[in-house]
C-alpha cells in the first residue's frame, strides 16, 4: 500500500472519530451558586432586579457574571474554573472579584438608585480584528440615572434624565442598545436608551392605567453627550388595535426585524431594541405627461450578499476566510483597520442601520436613528404570538381562545388582506416536570413568583440547530425540535426571573444561569464523547494506521540509497 493512500485513510479516521466524538450526549450539572446578602421584599413589578449578564468586559477570553443588588452596587463574580467541573459534589461558590456603587459621589443616598437595566457592548469605532475587543457597561437606574463604566469599571460619564419623568412614576418597560456607529464626527460609539413609564404600579386593580409614551435618549458612547431625544407625553392606556397601522407607504418593514413578540413577553427586561436597515419601495412608474420629467431620487442600495453563502456554517467561513488570505497580496487581514462610518439623515449603505426598532408591550415601532423621530408605528393586540408562520414577509397573530363550554380554538389573523389558508401540520405534544402555579400571597408580595421559561437557543455557540428549554418551579427540561427530552435539570428554589441562556465557562457551550430570591446559581453544559466503544475501535485503527505510515517512511528512507555488494566488481 502506498503512503497517499495510508494518508487518505488515515484522515478518513481522524474525520470519523471527531464526528463521532462531537454529537455525544451532553448534560448540565451543577457549577457555582452566589448567595444574595439579605431579602428585599418586592411587592410590585417595578421592585424587581434586572437579570445577571455575561460578559467579557476586558476581553481576556474569561467571561465575568455582573449582578445587580437592591444596595445599589454591581457585583462582578467570577465562576469556578474548569478543575471543579469533574467533581461530584455539586455547587460551588463563585467568587467576587469586584463591586462598584451607584451611589453619588458627594451624597450617599440609596433612594433612586437601585439599577433596573444593564447592557455591555462596544463603542471602539475602529479597530483591528486582533485587537482585544472591549466593553462598556451601561446601566439605569430607577432614579432615571444613565451611567457608563470601562472594562475597568471606572465610571466614564453620567447623565440624569429625571426632569423629563413625572414625580411618582414607575419604570414599565427600560432598554438599552449599545453600538460602535455614530451620528456625529469624533464620537466614540452611539447608546441609545428607551423606556416607558406609568403612574400606577402594573398589576394594580384601581382604574386605568396612565402611561407615558416610549421616550427615547441618544447618547454619545464615551463623553454622555446627548446627540437626540424623544420626550414622552401622557396618553391613556386602551386596548390595543390590531389593524392600527401608521405607515410611512415609502418604506419596507423588514418582518424578521418585526417579528418579536413571543406569549408570556410582559416583563420589564423583554422591551428591547434593535438596529436595522430599512429600504425604500421602488416607487411605480407613473404614466409619463408631456412637458413635465419624472425624477425618482429613491434608489435601492446594491447588497453585496453573495447567493449559497452560509454564514452559520464553521467550515465554509474558515474556507472563505482561508480564499480571502490566499487572495490578498497586501497587509495581513488581522492588522487591517476596520472603520464604522458615521449615520446621517443620508446614509444609504444597505450594511449601516438607519433606524432603531423599539419592540415594545404595546407593539412595535421605527424611530429614525440619525435624528430620532419615528418612522412608523404598529400596534400589536396584547397576549398570543405574533411571527411570520406562514413565511409570505408579513407578520401574523396566532391567539389561542378558550372558556367555560366552549372549545378551545386558535384564531390565525394577518396584517396583510388575501392570506390564503394553510394547513396546520401536527407535530408531536409532550408532557413534562416544568410546572408552576404562582397562587396570590397573603401578605401581598411578589417575590415568591414563579416566572416559567420557555425559550429556543443553540446548545454551541454559532450553531443553527436549536432545542426548547422549558422551566418551571422544580424542574427544567430540555427538548429537541422532533419533541424527545435530551436533558433534565433539578432547580433548587423556584425562578425569580426567565433562565439565562449564556456561555460564562467561555468553552463555546450554553450554560444556564438560575435567579431566585434567594440567591444566583450556575448550571455548565457538559459533554460526553458518543459511541464510546466504536470511538475506541477507531482510535485503534488510527494507531495501526500511523505505526504502518511511519514504518514505511523508515523502509522507504533505508532503501533510498542502495549499497554496494561484493558480487558486483
Amino acid at each position: 500500500m502506498r503512503k497517499r493512500d495510508l494518508g487518505i485513510l488515515l484522515l478518513a479516521a481522524f474525520a470519523v472519530f471527531f464526528s463521532v466524538h462531537h454529537d455525544g450526549d451532553f448534560s448540565f450539572r451543577e457549577s457555582w451558586y452566589h448567595i444574595a446578602d439579605e431579602d428585599f421584599p418586592i411587592k410590585y413589578e417595578a421592585d424587581r432586579l434586572p437579570p445577571p449578564l455575561v460578559a467579557d468586559l476586558n476581553g481576556d477570553g474569561r467571561p465575568e457574571v455582573l449582578l445587580p443588588t437592591h444596595e445599589a452596587k454591581i457585583q462582578v463574580l467570577e465562576p469556578p474554573h474548569a478543575r471543579h467541573l469533574d467533581d461530584e459534589t455539586g455547587f460551588h461558590e463563585a467568587r467576587v472579584m469586584a463591586e462598584i456603587s451607584l451611589l453619588p459621589d458627594n451624597v450617599r443616598i440609596t433612594s433612586g438608585r437601585r439599577p433596573i437595566a444593564m447592557a455591555v457592548g462596544t463603542v471602539d469605532r475602529s479597530y483591528r480584528d486582533a485587537d482585544v475587543r472591549k466593553q462598556v457597561l451601561i446601566v439605569v437606574t430607577s432614579g432615571w440615572s444613565v451611567m457608563c463604566f470601562d472594562h475597568n469599571l471606572k465610571k466614564l460619564w453620567e447623565a440624569n434624565l429625571q426632569d423629563d419623568f413625572p414625580h411618582g412614576a414607575h419604570h414599565r418597560e427600560v432598554a438599552i442598545s449599545i453600538t460602535n456607529y455614530t451620528l456625529k464626527h469624533g464620537d466614540a460609539g452611539l447608546v441609545i436608551v428607551g423606556g416607558r413609564m406609568e403612574m400606577q404600579h402594573h398589576g394594580s386593580e384601581t382604574g386605568a392605567a396612565d402611561l407615558r409614551h416610549f421616550a427615547l435618549y441618544a447618547f454619545a458612547g464615551r463623553t454622555g453627550t446627548l446627540r437626540w431625544s424623544r420626550k414622552n407625553e401622557n396618553i391613556q392606556s386602551q386596548p390595543s388595535d390590531a389593524s392600527m397601522l401608521i405607515p410611512q407607504h415609502n418604506y419596507k418593514l423588514d418582518v424578521h426585524a418585526l417579528n418579536s413578540r413571543q406569549p408570556g413577553q410582559d416583563r420589564r427586561e423583554d422591551t428591547t431594541l434593535q438596529l436595522a436597515h430599512f429600504r425604500k419601495h421602488k416607487r411605480k412608474q407613473v404614466k409619463k405627461t408631456p412637458g413635465k420629467a419624472i425624477i425618482n431620487s429613491v434608489n435601492k442600495p446594491i447588497e453585496h450578499n453573495p447567493p449559497g453563502k452560509d454564514a452559520s456554517n464553521r467550515i465554509a467561513r474558515a474556507l472563505g476566510k482561508a480564499a480571502d488570505m490566499a487572495g490578498s497580496n497586501q497587509v495581513k487581514k488581522s492588522q487591517r483597520m476596520r472603520y464604522m462610518p458615521t449615520i446621517t439623515n443620508h446614509t444609504q449603505v444597505w450594511w449601516v442601520p438607519n433606524v432603531v426598532i423599539a419592540h415594545e408591550k404595546e407593539g412595535i415601532e421605527a424611530v429614525h436613528l440619525a435624528s430620532g423621530r419615528t418612522i412608523c408605528k404598529l400596534h400589536l393586540t396584547e397576549g398570543g404570538l405574533h411571527a411570520d408562520i406562514n413565511g409570505d414577509g408579513v407578520l401574523d397573530h396566532v391567539q389561542v381562545v378558550g372558556a367555560n363550554g366552549i372549545k378551545e380554538q386558535t384564531v390565525v389573523t394577518s396584517y396583510s388582506p388575501g392570506l390564503l389558508g394553510h394547513d396546520a401540520i401536527w407535530r408531536w405534544q409532550l408532557s413534562t416536570g416544568a410546572t408552576w402555579s404562582n397562587l396570590p400571597s397573603p401578605s401581598g408580595m411578589m417575590e415568591n413568583i414563579v416566572v416559567p421559561t420557555l425559550k429556543a437557543f443553540s446548545l454551541r455557540a454559532y450553531d443553527p440547530k436549536e432545542v426548547i428549554v422549558a422551566g418551571g418551579d422544580q424542574e427544567a427540561v430540555v427538548i429537541s425540535s422532533a419533541g424527545s427530552i435530551l436533558a433534565i435539570i433539578e432547580l433548587p428554589a423556584p425562578p425569580t426571573h426567565a433562565l439565562v441562556l449564556e456561555d460564562f465557562s467561555g468553552d463555546g457551550l450554553t450554560d444556564i444561569i438560575l435567579v431566585t430570591s434567594g440567591g444566583v446559581y450556575g448550571f455548565v453544559q457538559t459533554r460526553q464523547p458518543g459511541a464510546l466503544f466504536f470511538s475506541s475501535l477507531v482510535g485503534c485503527l488510527i494507531v495501526i494506521i500511523g505505526v504502518i505510515f511511519v514504518s514505511l517512511h523508515l523502509n522507504s528512507s533505508n532503501n533510498g540509497k542502495p549499497r554496494a555488494s561484493a558480487e558486483y566488481r
